[in-house]
């Protein structure tokens, strides 16, 4: 029971080790819905900031540039963020090896290689999930966002 336990201590203390830098070892690949998709987030919090404060239009488009410009800065804090994690990782995993005899050196690096391909795995069904659904456009080429609904007929006046 005590041997499990450690086992299962050692895997998931690796895993934090080894896991979650890895999801910051490479920048995100931007797709080319990438830039719809980050504008379609802005709207989304100016709609739900002016549906709860009650601002008027003008308001609004100073709402979403705070909000674009905030975007644009956190973005850049993560690309720098994402550097300083891959640089902490790489440390890391010299000095494990450094402790480490000939054989263990060898099974880490293969736990490592194991980890890395994990994550990369995830960072690809993470990607797919959030790539924006496409429609069938008019002439059935693809559009990147829901169709807006025609508009209703105006019905003539009669006399």
């Amino acid at each position: 029971m005590c041997e499990r336990w450690l086992k299962a201590t050692f895997f998931g203390m690796a895993i934090i080790c080894l896991g979650i830098p890895s999801l910051f070892s490479q920048p995100p690949q931007g797709g080319p819905g990438q830039e719809q998709m980050e504008k379609h987030f802005v709207q989304l919090r100016a709609n739900m900031l002016q549906k709860t404060l009650n601002f008027d239009d003008a308001t609004r488009g100073k709402v979403e540039q705070v909000l674009l410009e905030s975007q644009k800065r956190q973005k850049e804090f993560f690309a720098q963020f994402q550097s300083e994690m891959m640089k902490l990782q790489e440390e890391e995993q010299q000095k494990i090896r450094a402790v480490l005899n000939p054989e263990q050196q060898a099974r880490f690096d293969e736990f490592v290689s194991m980890q890395r391909k994990t994550m990369e795995e995830m960072k690809k069904i993470s990607q797919q999930a959030a790539e924006p659904p496409t429609f069938p456009g008019p002439k059935g080429e693809p559009m990147q966002s829901k169709p807006e609904p025609a508009p209703a007929k105006k019905e003539k006046a009669k006399a």
